[in-house]
């Protein structure tokens, strides 16, 4: 149905938006002797002896989001399938190898396989100053998320290893507070706050959890102990030339559309914003165009979703699940071009600030500076 107070109108003018790209690629080998000047805040111990039920048996198990088992979701480290023969066409062969069909949930393990070969590592705890357990919280949860499970059982997986954890001996040195974690849903998965209510786990607010960091998918506002990261997307360069590359692609791409939206409509609610930008689109199809997930299957379309933002001027993005959408990022690395230069790794920048926060024990309530 048309809405009067909403009209798309043609294009006038293109303009050039530059933001800083801090993507940069993964070390191809374990990390070396660096100089201490690079390890600023210190080095990372990675708990490598991790019961499997923490994190292999749940790979193991590949249930990412519960409503069914995606092993290749979970494949190649968490980038998961490549998306090299879906791009034909849409992107030249060079850079489609840097692209993969990542799932909005397998931040975790991304981090952990990066973090393994990250520079400030040290295979010798006396020496670290933050201590990195790689358990799949995220992986956890989504066993649980979507069933009648009733709150015992939902928060049973978290009670096992908050159990394992507080045994080891640099936990018990500093009951966690150099601790931290990386978790690939968003914080309001793990903040129940009330046994009663029928969706996550009180995992990140129970009290041997209040000392130690994570990273999370949108943090809780006023939470020192979150530090902040956005949803991964499937593009996964190997070399600053592959980023250059991408964002020379990205400014001389030839604009079609002026506005586009990716998602579906949310019956159950009233007056759904997303049923009304869908709608639009198509009674503005000269100048929107839409992916309708209704219609196209969300997990298995991500290069018709990079193409038709690649076509398009702006990306209409409503509120999500959450605060943000896993949609917004996809739309940011299709539709902006980025600065060259020495670029420093978004990586590199989340686990310093993490350090920063541990060596300090002043936990700051603002992330890192953008």
């Amino acid at each position: 149905m048309y809405h009067p107070s909403i009209s798309f109108k043609k294009k006038k003018k293109k303009r050039k938006l530059q933001i800083l790209s801090l993507i940069a690629p993964p070390p191809d080998q374990h990390p070396g002797v660096v100089d201490q000047a690079q390890c600023k805040y210190g080095r990372v111990y990675v708990y490598d002896d991790l019961p499997p039920i923490f994190n292999k048996k749940l790979l193991e198990n590949c249930i990412i989001d519960s409503r069914k088992s995606q092993c290749e979701a979970l494949s190649d480290g968490g980038f998961g399938p490549e998306a090299t023969t879906a791009l034909a066409g849409i992107v030249p062969p060079e850079l489609a190898r840097a692209w993969y069909r990542t799932h909005m949930f397998a931040s975790e393990l991304i981090f952990h396989n990066r973090i393994l070969n990250y520079k400030c590592r040290t295979m010798e705890p006396e020496s670290a100053k933050a201590f990195y357990i790689p358990f799949y919280a995220g992986l956890a949860a989504s066993n649980i998320l979507f069933s009648g499970y009733t709150a015992k059982e939902r928060d049973a997986p978290f009670y096992t290893f908050l159990e394992w954890i507080k045994n080891q001996h640099y936990w018990k040195r500093s009951n966690g507070s150099d601790h931290f974690l990386a978790v690939g849903r968003t914080s309001w998965d793990l903040k129940r706050v009330r046994d009663d209510q029928a969706w996550g786990t009180s995992f990140l607010l129970m009290p041997l959890m209040r000392k130690m960091f994570s990273f999370t998918i949108e943090r809780s506002l006023g939470d020192p102990m979150e530090v902040t990261v956005p949803y991964p997307t499937g593009f996964h360069p190997r070399t600053v030339t592959e980023i250059k590359q991408w964002q020379e692609f990205v400014r001389g791409r030839k604009r079609t559309n002026l506005f586009t939206f990716v998602g579906g409509k949310r019956g159950y609610i009233k007056n759904d914003f997303r049923a009304l930008l869908l709608d639009h689109c198509y009674n503005e199809s000269d100048s929107c165009k839409a992916i309708d997930f209704a219609k196209t299957a969300c997990l298995d379309s991500s290069s018709a979703v990079l193409e038709i933002f690649l076509s398009s001027d702006f990306c209409l993005q409503p509120r999500g699940d959450s605060h943000t959408r896993r949609s917004t990022f996809d739309c940011m690395q299709a539709a902006f071009g980025g600065r060259t230069g020495n670029l420093k790794d978004a990586f590199d920048i989340a686990v310093e600030e993490m350090l920063r926060r541990i060596v300090s024990n002043k936990p700051s309530l603002k992330g890192p500076s953008s």
